[in-house]
């Protein structure tokens, strides 16, 4: 069985709310990206447009855009250790 960023598995733990909207966010970001890549290309940047219910608790934003930055950070430390490597570690 194979797993996609688009299609993930299963969780099988309860998460919290917070750990479900951070995982949006991780998610968000490594498919936006991940379509970039998958084309050859480097991404230079990222914009997200979240539409919401005016009731949503500002802390539940915060958590979506902390997913978004670990998937961000993750993916700029990649690429600065690949860029690394292709240039011979300099």
């Amino acid at each position: 069985m194979s797993n996609s960023i688009d299609h993930p598995s299963y969780i099988k733990r309860k998460l919290t709310l917070e750990e479900n909207l951070k995982f949006y966010g991780r998610w968000a970001a490594a498919c936006t990206c991940g379509d970039v890549l998958a084309m050859g290309a480097t991404p230079k940047g990222f914009s997200l447009d979240l539409s919401a219910p005016l009731e949503t608790e500002v802390s539940d934003i915060e958590a979506i855009m902390e997913g978004v930055q670990q998937t961000l950070t993750s993916l700029l430390l990649s690429l600065v250790m690949i860029r690394q490597l292709h240039m011979g570690g300099q």
